[in-house]
C-alpha cells in the first residue's frame, strides 16, 4: 500500500500546503473551481531542495449536470444518431448542419488527408459563427493516425456535437484523452460513441445522405436541415440522440401518439 505518509503525515515535503495554496489562488484567479496536474521531484541532491512543478491548471466548468433530460421514444424512432455512451448533459436546438464521414471512402491510411479536409470544412463555419454536428470514425484527435483522424482542436472548433462511430472493418476504443474531454466540457459540447456493427447504438448514414447537400469533398459531406436538429443527452442514463426537428404542432401530435402506443 502506497500511503505517502512521509509527505502527507510527517511533513517531509509540504505537498498538501502547496496544492492547497495553488487551488485557492487558481480558484480566485479564474472565478471558478479548478483542477491541476503537477509533478514533484524529491530526489534532488544537496544542497538542492525538492522541487514542485505545476504542469497544467484548468477550470472545472459547471453546466446542466443537474437537469434530467427527457428523450422520448418518438425521438429515438426518427433519430439519425442514438447512443448509449455519451458525455455531457443537456439539449441543443440551434444546430442545422451535420458534417459526416463518407463510410465508403474511409481508409485509415488517409486520416491525415481527412484532418486537412475537416480543417477546410470548419473554416467557413468559424467565419460565419455556425455550429455543427460532426460524425467521424475511430478516435478523433488521436496521435496515432491508424486509430482515427489526427485533428487539432482548431480544425474542428465549431463542432458542438461530436459522434465517434465504429465501422465493420474499423474497430477502435473510443477517445479517452483528458485534454480532449477538457475542451469538450469547458465549451459545453456533447460527445457520443456508437458502434452499429455490434448493435451498440445507431448512426443512420442512409438517412443523412437524403438531407440537402451543402458541399461534398473526397471524405466528408456537409448537409443542412431547414428545421433545427433535436439534440439531447442524458448523462444520468448515458443516453443521447440526434433527431430531425419537427414543427411544434407535428411534434406534439407525434409525442401524443407515442404515449398512446406505450399505454
Amino acid at each position: 500500500m502506497i500511503t505517502f505518509n512521509g509527505i502527507l503525515k510527517y511533513g517531509a515535503f509540504p505537498l498538501a500546503a502547496i496544492v492547497r495554496d495553488i487551488l485557492l489562488l487558481g480558484t480566485e484567479a479564474m472565478s471558478t473551481p479548478i483542477e491541476i496536474e503537477f509533478a514533484v521531484n524529491l530526489n534532488k541532491k544537496a544542497p538542492k531542495k525538492p522541487e514542485f512543478s505545476l504542469l497544467q491548471i484548468r477550470p472545472i466548468v459547471e453546466g446542466n449536470e443537474e437537469s434530467d433530460i427527457t428523450i422520448e421514444d418518438a425521438m429515438k424512432d426518427r433519430a439519425f444518431v442514438y447512443s448509449h455512451q455519451v458525455m455531457g448533459n443537456g439539449k441543443i436546438n440551434t444546430i442545422h448542419d451535420i458534417i459526416y464521414l463518407k463510410t465508403d471512402k474511409f481508409n485509415p491510411a488517409y486520416t491525415a488527408e481527412m484532418a486537412a479536409e475537416l480543417d477546410k470544412l470548419n473554416a467557413p463555419m468559424v467565419l460565419n459563427q455556425v455550429d455543427y454536428a460532426l460524425i467521424v470514425a475511430g478516435r478523433l484527435g488521436s496521435c496515432d493516425p491508424w486509430l482515427g483522424i489526427p485533428v487539432s482542436w482548431s480544425q474542428i472548433s465549431r463542432a458542438q456535437v461530436i459522434v465517434e462511430t465504429g465501422l465493420p472493418n474499423f474497430q477502435v476504443e473510443p477517445s479517452q484523452g483528458t485534454h480532449f474531454f477538457q475542451n469538450l466540457t469547458s465549451l459545453g459540447n456533447i460527445y457520443m460513441t456508437v458502434n452499429p456493427s455490434y448493435n451498440d447504438g445507431l448512426c443512420d448514414f442512409s438517412a443523412l445522405d437524403q438531407l440537402p447537400l451543402v458541399q461534398e469533398k473526397e471524405f466528408f459531406r456537409h448537409v443542412h436541415t431547414e428545421l433545427p436538429l433535436e439534440i439531447r443527452v442524458n448523462g444520468f442514463r448515458s443516453e443521447g440522440v440526434i433527431a430531425p426537428g419537427v414543427i411544434q404542432e407535428k411534434k406534439e401530435e407525434v409525442e401524443a401518439l407515442s404515449a398512446t402506443d406505450y399505454e
